[in-house]
């Protein structure tokens, strides 16, 4: 496992066209490293696959755009789907590199489309028929049988007064940052886990701000020969926050995976939430705090 992680945050770094030191610097956070840089588990290579996906990504956002280099991220997008289904949606993040602005209008790169779409695809479908023949059971019995997961998987779907049950206990549980059977250790880095999120956030909210009101866009597109964008140079801001958006929604997605599985009744807040779940998505708010601090700061 130490030969793999360290070859595939090799390829990740190496992919990047720029931030290969901060996010060089990121990955050798000894929290990071830990975790899951040589055990034997699901959770070690699902957090490899995750950064090379990030990486290979944010090459493809601001970098020259190929259908190689799309077949690479659709490649990477299933093997995540794969690794951890929880993480999936994050492949969304791919669909508006199958797009290319042309002479002001928006139209599909059938070359990049073709093995993007087809690797959004697989992934929906292996993570519906995981889901499938995964769904006769609970990830804790002990604490939460099959039944009862049931009937709070209905409730969630029919009564609002269990909606709203289940976003106080989430919303408690992040306010607090609660952890797995109240580990302070962990409390603490969930905690800083959400500063460092809530930062990156702020940095956006500001540089968007300051971007209105100047009414300017620092972008220097790469043409080709018919007039069409492979890339910007910047992470562009509507893209910085439809991945801070997809991340946070995917982080409240397990928030409620885990309180439908993990808590018992009578439980106040959402317990089983551990910090290494957050771990994986460290590169892509780096990049969305970099990026647009690197805007904000040539404004």
């Amino acid at each position: 496992m130490l030969i793999v992680y360290t070859l595939l945050m090799y390829c990740a770094v190496m992919t990047l066209p720029k931030w290969r030191i901060p996010v060089g610097l990121l990955l050798c956070v000894p929290q990071m490293l830990r975790l899951a840089s040589f055990s034997i588990s699901a959770d070690s290579l699902t957090q490899a696959v995750m950064i090379l996906f990030s990486c290979l990504l944010f090459r493809g956002i601001i970098g020259k755009r190929s259908q190689r280099g799309a077949v690479a991220l659709a490649v990477t997008s299933v093997l995540l789907a794969m690794c951890k289904f929880v993480y999936m949606p994050l492949v969304l993040l791919v669909i508006p590199l199958m797009f290319d602005r042309v002479s002001g209008r928006w139209r599909v790169n059938r070359g990049r489309a073709v093995p993007l779409l087809i690797g959004v695809v697989a992934s929906g479908i292996w993570t519906i028929f995981w889901l499938g023949v995964n769904a006769w059971y609970t990830n804790c019995p002990m604490l939460v049988s099959y039944k009862q997961m049931s009937e709070r998987k209905h409730a969630l779907l029919t009564d609002p007064v269990a909606m709203l049950d289940a976003v106080k206990n989430i919303a408690w549980a992040i306010t607090h940052a609660q952890s797995n059977m109240n580990n302070r250790t962990d409390s603490i880095m969930i905690a800083a886990c959400w500063l460092a999120i809530v930062v990156s956030v702020v940095v956006l909210a500001v540089t968007s701000v300051v971007n209105a009101c100047v009414k300017s866009r620092r972008k220097n597109p790469v043409r080709t020969a018919n007039g069409s964008i492979n890339a910007c140079g910047v992470l562009s801001l509507p893209y910085a926050w439809l991945i801070a958006v997809v991340c946070i929604g995917d982080i409240l997605l397990i928030y409620l995976a885990l309180w439908l599985q993990y808590d018992a009744d009578g439980l106040i807040g959402v317990d089983g939430m551990q910090f290494r779940y957050f771990l994986p998505y460290a590169p892509l708010f780096a990049f969305v705090m970099l990026e647009s601090g690197r805007r904000l700061l040539k404004q």
